[in-house]
């Protein structure tokens, strides 16, 4: 099936990704892969939303820093699945409905979305870094079985929250990280059986000291996790740059890149 799941854990470190059992469980059966992505610089969530989204560095795109006002100037999955005839759809952080949708988010006009003529159809969006993990599935899921969209971002922000508060080593990194587990746990197995493609990774690490943006590896080595039969049998590096994950989403969509 050409539809995509794209679930973005913000801030999380590779080195982390065995606190995820439920998807090192999927690996070990051999029903998923996974393998380590090296975020784009700065290691920064705006940036690198649009790094993962339009498959364009940070120093091209011109979105250098969280700071950077406006809309994205680079076409999208987004943008390309809805050129194809597609639905799309995002539970995500505001940042991600600013990108690509108003340029400017105001949460009582932009909180929830519905609008084929924009890049993201419908939507949910959130301002807040711990807005519950658990909340963000529920209103992605509720998007792929109300509209049933093709391209689908679910975004999270408990773990990146955690790590800025407590330490990219910390007990409670390491809970929050478990968190997002047990809820893919509740929702993979039904996106599995419905034979979507899926694509599980984060934007960037965090380091001990609570902080990302510099080159560490606790910063800017990140997991990525492939399910679905358009992934099955592709031979790909252990070690994969960024860019990976927009033609991974183009792949799953069975869309060609303008």
């Amino acid at each position: 099936m050409d539809k995509v799941i794209l679930v973005i854990i913000d801030g999380l470190s590779y080195r982390m990704k065995k606190y995820m059992g439920y998807l090192e469980a999927l690996c070990e059966d051999k029903k998923a892969q996974c393998h380590c992505v090296k975020s784009k610089l700065p290691t920064l969530s705006k940036p690198l939303y649009n790094m993962l989204l339009t498959g364009v560095s940070p120093i091209k795109s011109g979105i250098r820093s969280n700071n950077i006002k406006g809309k994205s100037k680079d076409e999208s999955i987004f943008d390309l699945a809805v050129k194809n005839g597609k639905k799309t759809g995002a539970a995500a952080y505001y940042w991600i409905e600013e990108l690509y949708n108003s340029g400017s988010f105001d949460p009582i006009k932009n909180m929830e979305v519905e609008n084929k003529d924009l890049p993201i159809n419908f939507g949910r969006f959130y301002w807040e870094d711990n807005f519950p993990d658990s909340h963000v599935f529920i209103q992605g899921e509720r998007l792929r079985i109300k509209y049933d969209v093709d391209f689908l971002v679910i975004h999270s922000m408990n773990v990146d929250d955690s790590g800025h508060k407590h330490g990219g080593l910390s007990n409670e990194y390491r809970k929050s990280i478990s968190k997002v587990s047990d809820i893919l746990a509740i929702h993979l197995p039904k996106w599995i059986e419905e034979n979507y493609q899926i694509i599980i990774t984060s934007d960037h690490g965090m380091d001990i000291y609570g902080n990302h943006g510099g080159t560490t590896k606790l910063e800017s080595y990140v997991p990525m996790w492939l399910i679905g039969d358009k992934f099955e049998n592709l031979k790909l590096d252990d070690y994969l740059s960024q860019d990976i994950v927009f033609s991974l989403c183009c792949k799953g969509l069975g869309i060609e890149k303008s």
